[in-house]
């Protein structure tokens, strides 16, 4: 329950009936950005699934044939690149950056991966056991590096999220969520791993 009324959700209901009629439909009491993720990960049955939002638009089409030859060796996730997902150069898969000693530049470290909650495809028995390990009381992105969940971020250290990059512009996806956030004023705070989203404008 959130960014809209009754109406608003018997209509989001509607539509999604309309058109997936076999859709199962997660309706919480309370809102929860963990545990919403948890849920939807926890149920995954095909080998892959598509992790998708309602505010995202694809600029050109994306197709079997470019996202499973990126399920090699370690990759775990593919991520439709967008501007708001680092990427360094022509690097492929979506690291922490770090900065070391020898150097003033932020580097990526291959040894503390990213996964992602946006938009993109995940192995199924790699989101399942993650799903096992996540707190739901926590932000879900932030407990695969931030040292929160050392359990969950030790399971995923040895694994890679691949970006898809497009053919047309690099960045496939946009999201148009963000202008809808910053009409209605709201900012999202993250604090000791948990995140809210906050009406700045009272």
């Amino acid at each position: 329950p959130f960014g809209g009324d009754e109406a608003e959700h018997r209509e989001c209901l509607r539509l999604i009936r309309e058109r997936y009629p076999a859709a199962i439909v997660n309706e919480p009491k309370e809102a929860g950005f963990g545990e919403a993720v948890r849920h939807l990960w926890s149920t995954i049955t095909s080998p892959y699934a598509v992790h998708l939002e309602d505010d995202w638009v694809a600029h050109e089409d994306i197709t079997p044939e470019k996202i499973f030859p990126l399920f090699e060796g370690r990759t775990r996730q593919v991520t439709f690149l967008n501007k708001h997902k680092r990427r360094k150069g022509s690097a492929l898969f979506d690291c922490k950056r770090t900065r070391s000693l020898l150097s003033p530049m932020k580097t990526y470290d291959p040894k503390k991966p990213l996964f992602t909650t946006s938009p993109g495809f995940i192995d199924s028995s790699f989101a399942r056991i993650s799903a096992e390990l996540l707190d739901p009381k926590l932000d879900p992105e932030k407990q695969f590096y931030n040292g929160f969940n050392a359990e969950l971020e030790h399971f995923a250290s040895i694994y890679r999220n691949r970006f898809l990059i497009g053919e047309k512009n690099e960045n496939i996806i946009s999201d148009i969520g963000r202008d809808w956030r910053e009409v209605r004023g709201l900012t999202k705070q993250t604090i000791d791993g948990v995140s809210t989203w906050e009406n700045q404008e009272g």
